[in-house]
């Protein structure tokens, strides 16, 4: 699995964020008070626990006082895939309903999220679209209206007004208003609410100096500008990746965060497929028939498991246009020729180099034990010129940006939709939505030029192909992995929620490809059951003796069964009260010295309790403690402690943490009550001290 550092993103504090969850958790709200009943009639999709928190954080914001002034922009900062654009659906509304916003701008910084938006909200025969039909809000019907130019002085009752535009258009329209054009002035006349999606891409985050960036400010300007015409007007904002380690975007945003779901929490709770690593040396044809041959046996384990329509879909990345156009010609031509003698000797050959891997080497396996001929009657079937799309674009060009190109690639999950394989140079870019993508395919390349940025690129298409699935088994559907545990946990059927990135072995390129991964939390798992690591000697040492003819000894492991460590003791931990001693530097100067030395006088100190584990009031900061050390993770725990259940169980069970005190030594002459923070700090450090042993 690739590293998972939290980056300094994870520390930073968001005032509004901790005071929305505060109140929110407090014995004074009342969580049931708005189920948003509404909401939940009218929306397509059924809203997931974290959705529905995210607009209960929406609500809080918007019935305090002070609103208007404190919180008209707000930012979702919501993982890839975790459906931001059904809560925006949803904030509509909410904002219509309840708040009385009639009038909506949505803005994007490509045509392709808009036209896919405009699918969303507008075609309610489209897959995508994403409300009920009708939408009916307390026995009356609601309407969208589509808006090409400014909004109607005398709008028609029960209707919702919204104009879908670029920020580039919005801003050109704005800025330099022809005949019949939208002014400000016209705009001043209403109470609008701006949806700005893809939202990092109207940040300050690089020098002024900047020619793009001074583009982007002034699109940002436009929208402060639209927001300050009317008081009441509101700016949600929605956004996977909001750099807030750069600390102008960290100022401008630290007290507008509304709500976080971070990416690795998205997939640890089972709402994306797993996603393994496939590295390899072999050539790009040889990479792409076991590409083509796992899919195939995806699409084989689901029909014999009675899934309907299952149509599993590859991507092969490059990063030049005339590659691409190659390696498209060679593959069409090496299926075109394959024959069963060609395919058995392929996998006979490729069985012995690919052993470590556990899902070619089961492929292999499952299709030596099928009749070959038949199999290459339906890879040809299934991958051909018919079923090949090809969406390179150069420049700033996005991968949706052909109007079929955007039909094809933004349904392809439809029964009637024929392609299987997509040939791409462009990212998978904001704006494509497939959900039934399980091979990525990366092109080795001559002069291949391998930096941040691309490894960059290649984990955010990474992260949104591994959106979830949600094909029907057993008459359900479902919308998390289902084969994670429990009876039907076999390696076959988890291939049906995995996606396989096939990539070339080159060291600094799976170097910096683990950076990027570890920079967006995205958990990438290696397809392998060894790590090989290298090492240069000087040409001295491979002179001696030592070297020529020494021998190298290596310890015999010896597996020992999960069913040693059932208990907490087991790990040698059998004290059930740990004590942490209290060091704020905050009042060193307040203390005399001798507090902070290792060696202090029991009677000039006091125990203060921090935290009673089997006391169910202090859940509240245990959890938090936790979830602030990524050991702490239950994909993590699994791998140290593989008898916990869950963390509930970790927290609570006299097996485990259930009868634990963790207590503060505090200085008698620090004569205070520990504060929810100096409290939270120490019960970090009782679970470091945990986490060590």
């Amino acid at each position: 699995m690739a590293k998972t550092q939290k980056g300094s993103a994870r520390n930073k504090p968001f005032p509004t964020l901790e005071k929305a969850r505060n109140s929110i958790n407090s014995l004074f709200f009342d969580n049931d008070k708005h189920d948003f009943a509404y909401l939940k009639d009218n929306l397509k999709h059924k809203l997931r626990r974290y959705q529905e928190s995210a607009l209960l954080y929406l609500y809080w914001s918007q019935i305090q006082d002070n609103a208007d002034e404190q919180y008209n922009q707000l930012l979702f900062n919501m993982a890839t895939g975790s459906g931001k654009t059904d809560v925006m659906a949803a904030a509509i509304l909410y904002l219509y309903h309840e708040q009385g916003f009639k009038n909506f701008i949505f803005i994007s910084n490509t045509t392709a999220v808009v036209d896919k938006t405009q699918e969303n909200f507008f075609n309610s025969s489209s897959s995508k679209y994403l409300y009920s039909s009708p939408i009916i809000i307390d026995g009356e019907r609601i309407s969208f209206n589509y808006v090409n130019s400014t909004f109607p002085v005398n709008p028609e009752e029960n209707t919702i007004y919204i104009k879908l535009t670029t920020i580039q258009t919005l801003s050109n329209e704005l800025n330099d208003p022809g005949e019949n054009g939208l002014t400000y002035d016209d705009l001043a006349k209403f109470k609008i609410a701006i949806l700005a999606d893809e939202a990092h891409h109207f940040n300050v985050d690089t020098k002024k100096s900047n020619k793009k960036a001074k583009e982007e400010n002034s699109w940002e300007s436009v929208l402060d500008h639209i927001r300050g015409l009317n008081s009441a007007n509101r700016q949600l904002e929605f956004t996977a990746t909001i750099d807030v380690d750069k600390p102008e975007v960290y100022e401008k945003y630290k007290n507008k965060v509304i709500y976080k779901y971070d990416l690795d929490q998205f997939m640890n709770e089972g709402y994306s497929k797993k996603v393994f690593r496939l590295q390899a040396n072999t050539d790009n044809n040889q990479k792409l028939l076991n590409a083509v041959l796992l899919n195939e046996y995806r699409k084989r384990i689901a029909k014999k498991l009675g899934i309907p329509n299952f149509k599993p879909v590859m991507l092969v990345k490059s990063n030049r246009i005339k590659t691409s156009q190659q390696v498209e010609q060679d593959f069409l031509e090496m299926i075109n020729n394959l024959s069963s003698a060609d395919l058995e000797s392929f996998i006979l050959r490729n069985q012995k180099l690919n052993a470590k891997s556990r899902a070619l080497s089961k492929a292999y396996e499952y299709w030596l034990s099928q009749d070959l001929s038949q199999a290459v009657a339906e890879i040809q079937q299934d991958f051909n010129l018919r079923t090949t799309i090809n969406v390179n674009e150069g420049g700033t060009k996005g991968i949706l940006s052909d109007s079929n190109d955007f039909k094809n690639l933004n349904s392809l999950e439809d029964e009637n939709n024929p392609f299987r394989i997509i040939f791409a140079v462009a990212k998978l870019t904001e704006g494509w939505d497939v959900l039934n993508l399980y091979d990525i395919v990366r092109i080795s390349e001559a002069k291949e030029s391998i930096t941040m940025n691309t490894t960059n690129a290649e984990a955010q298409l990474i992260g949104r192909g591994a959106r979830y699935y949600p094909f029907v088994y057993q008459g359900r559907k479902s919308y998390t992995r289902r084969f994670d545990t429990g009876r039907d946990a076999t390696f076959e059927n988890q291939l049906l929620e995995t996606l396989y990135y096939h990539t070339i072995n080159d060291s600094k390129y799976i170097d910096n490809l683990n950076k990027s991964f570890d920079k967006m939390d995205l958990i990438v798992n290696k397809d392998g059951e060894y790590d090989t690591y290298t090492a240069t000697v000087k040409p001295s040492f491979m002179r001696t003796n030592f070297y020529k003819q020494g021998n190298l000894y290596y310890n015999k492991t010896e597996k020992v069964p999960d069913a040693n460590y059932a208990s907490i003791g087991d790990y040698g931990i059998n004290n059930l009260t740990i004590d942490v001693d209290y060091n704020q530097s905050t009042t060193e100067s307040n203390l005399h010295d001798k507090y902070y030395d290792n060696v202090v006088r029991e009677s000039d100190v006091r125990y203060d309790v921090v935290a009673d584990f089997s006391n169910p009031s202090d859940y509240r900061l245990i959890e938090r403690a936790l979830a602030r050390n990524k050991f702490y993770r239950f994909s993590t725990m699994k791998k140290y402690l593989p008898m916990v259940k869950s963390i509930r169980e970790f927290i609570t069970s006299d097996d485990w943490l259930g009868n634990l005190k963790v207590q503060a030594k505090v200085p008698n002459e620090y004569n205070q009550i520990l504060s929810p923070f100096e409290k939270l700090h120490i019960l970090d450090n009782a679970l470091k001290i945990i986490q060590k042993t």
